[in-house]
C-alpha cells in the first residue's frame, strides 16, 4: 500500500484505482471512506503520441542520405 496525505492507495485494478481515506475531525470522530477512480482510457491520440515519444524522428538531410542506395565497389 502507499501511503499519501490523508489515505493509502489500497489496489490498483484494470480500469481503476482504489483508496482508502481516513479523516480525523477536530472533535476527534473519524471517517473512513473508500474511493475508486477511474483509469483514463488511452484513445488514438494518446497512442500516437507515446510512439512519437519513443521513437526520435531523423532529421531531413540524413532521411536524404539514407534513401540513396550505396556505391557498389568493382
Amino acid at each position: 500500500m502507499e501511503r499519501f496525505y490523508d489515505g493509502q492507495l489500497v489496489a490498483i485494478e484494470d480500469s481503476r484505482l482504489v483508496f482508502r481515506r481516513e479523516t480525523v475531525y477536530s472533535d476527534g470522530k473519524r471517517e473512513r471512506s473508500v474511493e475508486m477512480k477511474p483509469l483514463r482510457q488511452a484513445n488514438t491520440v494518446d497512442t500516437f503520441a507515446a510512439a512519437k515519444q519513443a521513437a526520435p524522428e531523423t532529421a531531413p538531410a540524413d532521411q536524404e542520405k539514407s534513401a540513396k542506395p550505396a556505391p557498389e565497389k568493382p
